[in-house]
């Protein structure tokens, strides 16, 4: 078991009571988030999904899907929203996923792609199966595929194992200094690194509450996105996570030249 299953088995035993999530429409306590992260498991075990593309907003279901995911040993790609059609097109192929689960009917459409009946834990969302082979296999050991716009418009992937992911969320937060009463606010769309390991693994490993609230809540709304309110306080929020992404990716790169 890796030490982010450990940290949440410790929680919801030492602090069962306090919100792990809570994305303004819904929470979830320590003692409610992994027994719903091991039913989702369990589902996506029984599905027989290799690689899971995950195309949702901000929320509780994100971060449960992609946790269960992490738990199935099942690898996962999350889709950035704010990519094109064909960028996500060229995401899915380079990928080599064989599941979508989605929260809306935007990939629906996709050629070679089928729609399943299957409700995932009662969440209403979208599963779509790929049809034919994708032709692309990657390393076993990749666990997570993070996708960026990379030159010219087309998207540049990242590959992780578990304990690389792991091992990152665990030094952003030593270095971040997050005490276990601390809270952190997403800003950032969940599908990226910086948001998805240094901002909800790290916080999860360390106990804090994590606030998800959807991308539109966010959009043009200061005191959500600052909980200050105001451009100062805004443009102070910007310039921290400008020093924080800086800190992921020197991260990932040590990684890389130690392996």
């Amino acid at each position: 078991m890796n030490a982010l299953l450990s940290a949440l088995q410790s929680h919801a035993c030492t602090q069962p009571d306090r919100i792990a999530l809570d994305d303004g429409r819904g929470r979830l306590s320590y003692g409610e988030l992994l027994p719903e992260v091991e039913k989702l498991a369990a589902q996506l075990r029984f599905l027989y999904i290799g690689t899971l593309a995950l195309h949702a907003d901000n929320g509780i279901g994100w971060v449960v899907t992609d946790l269960a995911a992490l738990v199935a040993g099942i690898r996962c790609v999350p889709l950035p929203r704010f990519f094109s059609d064909a960028q996500l097109r060229h995401v899915l192929r380079d990928s080599g996923a064989d599941a979508l689960l989605a929260d809306d009917d935007r990939l629906a459409a996709l050629p070679d792609w089928q729609c399943e009946p299957q409700a995932i834990c009662g969440m209403g969302w979208r599963l779509a199966r790929r049809t034919s082979a994708s032709g692309n296999t990657l390393p076993d050991r990749v666990q997570k595929i993070s996708y960026s716009c990379g030159a010219n418009g087309v998207p540049r992937r990242i590959c992780l194992g578990v304990d690389s992911q792991i091992a990152l969320a665990v030094t952003l937060m030593q270095t971040g200094g997050k005490p276990g009463d601390d809270s952190h606010r997403c800003v950032l769309p969940l599908s990226t690194l910086i948001e998805n390991i240094g901002g909800v693994y790290a916080s999860l490993l360390a106990g804090a509450s994590v606030c998800v609230p959807g991308l539109a809540a966010l959009d043009g709304d200061d005191e959500a996105t600052t909980g200050s309110g105001g451009s100062g306080g805004r443009d102070a929020t910007w310039h921290a996570m400008q020093i924080f992404s800086g800190d992921v990716f020197r991260a990932i790169d040590a990684m890389r030249n130690a392996a």
